[in-house]
């Protein structure tokens, strides 16, 4: 049963090697990106603006991340303060004394 199940080495799926040959286009077949002025910006700028942007955004990242913590921070620090002083609750009851002192007795 097993020899039904066989393929011919030809007839095989193709390597990962003949997949990233097929896939991959040449330089030259490549769309040309122009400047904002029409000249067309090499491998080396293209390269170097990529990594430009991701340093940007990995700061952009961290200074989100740090704001976030400090005000958080600032958030727990000032939880219990309302209004900027120590202002009471709102709608809160509050227990009344009572009315009289004495026990009723029992």
């Amino acid at each position: 049963m097993s020899e039904d199940v066989s393929q011919p080495a030809d007839d095989a799926a193709p390597t990962s090697a003949d997949d990233a040959a097929a896939t991959s286009t040449s330089v030259e077949d490549r769309t040309q990106v122009h400047a904002h002025d029409g000249e067309p910006v090499s491998d080396d700028m293209a390269s170097a603006a990529a990594v430009a942007a991701v340093v940007a955004i990995r700061q952009v990242a961290l200074a989100y991340a740090a704001n976030q913590a400090a005000a958080l921070d600032q958030m727990e620090t000032a939880k219990h303060d309302r209004a900027g002083f120590n202002a009471p609750r709102r709608n809160v009851r509050k227990r009344l004394p009572q009315a009289w002192t004495q026990t009723l007795g029992r």
